[in-house]
């Protein structure tokens, strides 16, 4: 976009807050009919702005807001925009038809294509075939070509021969923090296990690394059955580090379900103190929440197309523990007083689809 361009831009937006600006007049009908308002909407799109346009955006700008007052919508929705991006160019080229008046037969630019300005010049857009409709289709394309980049690597932890006893021992040798808020407690309980575990354990190289995409949220509500609402038991805890696999990918802390497993008694019983208060407070760590997207190439596919990768949400290993506790004893409770319906076979225990298909016979032979 010239300098040209953007001042008949900048003259466009004076027009719509001048419009906006006397949005309180009685006679918004003579405003929009402004010859001078007329004349410079036209040399700034290149367009006609028909009577039919014209009344169309007057009954618009005769809509009251809840004040009472009359405004225009559509425009102070444009000008909102560029209030709030600095750095927005306008790439509809000028004069381009996106609308046909079924009155008058005229065109009008009403569809418009913004992009920032460091990639603005790589677009293009072009008004495609009739479609049978008074709006017309049009393509924005890019010719922006990117570069391949390789896959990162992330560092794994090497978890071979490892002596636990003094990873436990060198977690507790680290100064902890007076901190009251549970987040804070737990990111310093996370901070002390990485420290320890830099020590005394040993890590695999890593190359480029790839932004690491942030995910929210997870929730947890069921206030139906008291038994379900008390706190956790550290049998319950103990029973799901048993079933936590040795082999798993990191979350954003770093901190592998391995060393769950190898942690001290008095670690655990800090773990169920954290885990107890999350559930009794009904509130969520932020670490745990954040995710990190890592994309896994298909069997097959081609490297360099994104469609080819499956986008793998890694979460945290304590936060993962917790969601197995939750759901161990969900899923009880819903079994146990029969809460799921019996022709319900989907993730259930010692159900599969040979059980539908029997049932489904069955049904066909009786009726």
């Amino acid at each position: 976009m010239d300098s040209k361009e953007i001042i008949k831009l900048c003259r466009f937006i004076c027009v719509v807050q001048r419009i906006l600006a006397n949005k309180e007049t009685s006679d918004s009908h003579s405003i929009l009919m402004d010859e001078n308002v007329r004349r410079e909407m036209l040399v700034t799109f290149g367009v006609t702005v028909d009577d039919g346009e014209l009344e169309h955006q007057r009954k618009d700008l005769s809509e009251p807001d809840i004040a009472g007052n009359k405004i225009n919508n559509s425009g102070k929705r444009v000008v909102e925009v560029f209030n709030e991006n600095d750095n927005l160019v306008l790439i509809t080229p000028k004069g381009l038809p996106t609308r046909l008046n079924p009155i008058t037969g005229t065109f009008s630019t009403i569809y418009l294509c913004f992009s920032s300005s460091t990639i603005a010049n790589y677009f293009n857009i072009k008004e495609l075939a009739d479609r049978g409709s008074k709006h017309t289709p049009i393509l924005t394309y890019c010719d922006l070509e990117t570069e391949q980049t390789g896959l990162w690597k992330r560092k794994r932890w090497v978890l071979e021969d490892v002596n636990w006893q003094k990873w436990n021992n060198d977690i507790d040798a680290i100064e902890m923090a007076n901190k009251l808020e549970l987040d804070c407690e737990i990111q310093d309980f996370s901070n002390r296990i990485i420290k320890s575990s830099e020590k005394n354990i040993r890590q695999t190289n890593e190359k480029s690394q790839r932004e690491m995409i942030e995910w929210v949220e997870i929730a947890k509500h069921n206030n139906e059955f008291q038994d379900y609402n008390k706190l956790y038991s550290m049998a319950e805890l103990e029973e799901c580090i048993k079933e936590l696999p040795n082999e798993s990918a990191t979350g954003l802390d770093k901190i592998h379900d391995k060393f769950i497993k190898n942690m001290s008694k008095g670690k655990h019983h800090q773990v169920l103190g954290f885990i107890n208060k999350i559930w009794r407070v009904t509130g969520y760590p932020k670490m745990w929440k954040q995710n990190m997207i890592w994309p896994v190439l298909k069997l097959g596919k081609p490297e360099e197309l994104p469609e080819s990768y499956r986008p793998i949400a890694l979460l945290s290993c304590f936060g993962r523990l917790m969601e197995r506790m939750v759901h161990k004893r969900l899923y009880w409770m819903l079994e146990n007083k029969e809460q799921l319906g019996k022709n319900q076979s989907g993730l259930r225990k010692t159900r599969s689809t040979t059980d539908q298909l029997v049932r489904l016979e069955h049904e066909i032979k009786v009726h």
